[in-house]
């Protein structure tokens, strides 16, 4: 006997009849009685014009619920439900597109130097990002894939990165949880954490301090901690841990370069502020109050206006402080104590100057006699053989990429361009200028395509 195989096509099942196949059983997993009216909402969305593409068939179905049912008891505290959801569904289909997520992880979630200088190509890098994650999806689910991601990471989330609120998939602490299916190791518990919100605002400094200079694996880790616990702290404690925060980006500031695990404890200092005030999609009200009490921490002027920028100018959470106009007059209030710093004679104590001086811009509103008055201050800094090199650094454009990091001189407006690179071509000469610096001065040598240029 000879067995012949014929090819029957089945058409593809209607929608509704998947989404009843699926939606009875989702719904036994989940509980979606006991769950946030947000969550069915943001589930309901993303199934509808992303995850129903992928289940083609019943089998699809069984496939996707399978992969989600065993693990979903033991993963869940630790999860946002839909993200995990989601992933899932990317892990289950396209796994391509789900690895390329992970590899791409420091560009996803703004863990780069560009936070502290509102870099404007960070939302063009991550939509970048996301497109090239896409294109490793099978060709009939491309268009379904680049909506899941864009779910994953809204890119207008915020103002200058893509970041989320625990436990969210796009907020560092939680993942890794997303990827590796389990509780990270080595940090510290609730109890631990708890106990620093007891202590005075000067105390938690000293021992985020003391655990930063004992050893950094240490201090990351209680990072990584605090953020694991955050949604088991009260507002209060929240507050009080980002008083601590504030004044240890202000010693951190003053007492190094905005370098490695520095600049690394710079930026997570800040994170971890802007989290715990309620920030990155959270639904903690920002209190007038609270927040009046934060800025006006007299020892910390530079941590406050960091703080200040994202609070105060993001029009989400200005919309969100109840008070008529009083994000305007916090702004103004924290430019005028950075403006003490920026044009006093003991400037040169600070690094990052010109981030600085960004960052008084932007609290300034950006107004056209603030853009003049910095212009001027930045180039009689520039003119000391002292400051010239520490603050040309700082106005570098840093692009990462998956091949590595490199450094160009930036289009930066409060400087004349033409002039900041004669005088650093005078410094080239001297033999006075740092590595970074010199890359960005070869890469505008080539973009001239004038090789006589230096």
């Amino acid at each position: 006997d000879k067995i012949i195989q014929v090819q029957v096509p089945v058409p593809r099942p209607h929608g509704s009849r998947i989404e009843a196949l699926i939606g009875p059983r989702i719904a036994r997993l989940v509980d979606w009685d006991n769950e946030a009216d947000e969550l069915y909402g943001r589930w309901r969305h993303v199934y509808r014009w992303g995850i129903s593409e992928l289940l083609r068939t019943p089998r699809s179905v069984n496939r996707y619920v399978y992969s989600i049912q065993y693990l979903l008891p033991v993963i869940r505290p630790h999860v946002d439900i839909v993200d995990y959801l989601t992933i899932e569904a990317l892990r289950t289909f396209e796994p391509h597109a789900y690895e390329a997520i992970l590899s791409r992880r420091s560009t996803l979630l703004g863990e780069s130097w560009a936070f502290l200088i509102g870099d404007r190509d960070d939302k063009e890098r991550v939509s970048k990002t996301l497109s090239e994650i896409s294109t490793q999806a099978t060709e009939q689910n491309r268009e379904s894939v680049a909506f899941i991601l864009n779910q994953l990471f809204p890119v207008e989330a915020g103002s200058r990165r893509i970041t989320m609120r625990p436990p969210r998939l796009a907020s560092s602490s939680h993942f890794p949880v997303y990827f590796e299916y389990m509780i990270p190791e080595g940090l510290p518990d609730l109890a631990e954490v708890q106990r620093l919100t007891e202590l005075a605002s000067d105390d938690i400094l000293s021992e985020l301090r003391s655990t930063w200079e004992m050893e950094n694996a240490s201090f990351f880790a209680l990072m990584r901690g605090l953020r694991w616990h955050a949604p088991r702290l009260s507002d209060d404690e929240r507050h009080q841990l980002a008083q601590g925060f504030v004044a240890l980006i202000d010693v951190l500031i003053k007492e190094g370069a905005f370098t490695g695990q520095r600049r690394d404890a710079i930026q997570e200092s800040r994170f971890i502020a802007e989290e715990f005030l309620g920030l990155e999609g959270s639904s903690y009200p920002v209190d007038p109050e609270r927040l009046t009490a934060l800025l006006q921490v007299d020892e910390t002027p530079i941590g406050s206006a960091l703080i200040a920028d994202v609070l105060l100018n993001d029009p989400q959470v200005a919309a969100r402080v109840r008070e008529p106009g009083f994000h305007i007059a916090a702004a103004s209030a924290q430019a005028e104590r950075l403006k003490v710093i920026l044009w006093s004679e003991d400037v040169s104590r600070y690094h990052g100057i010109g981030s600085l001086m960004h960052l008084w811009l932007r609290l300034m509103r950006q107004g056209e006699d603030a853009r003049a008055a910095a212009s001027e201050r930045m180039r009689a800094l520039l003119q000391s053989d002292d400051l010239v090199v520490p603050i040309s650094e700082s106005l570098l454009r840093v692009i990462t990429s998956d091949t590595g990091v490199r450094y160009e001189l930036s289009e930066d407006p409060i400087v004349d361009r033409s002039w900041w690179i004669d005088r650093l071509r005078q410094l080239k000469g001297r033999g006075l200028l740092s590595d970074e610096l010199l890359e960005a001065l070869d890469a505008e040598r080539r973009a001239s395509g004038d090789p006589a240029v230096d």
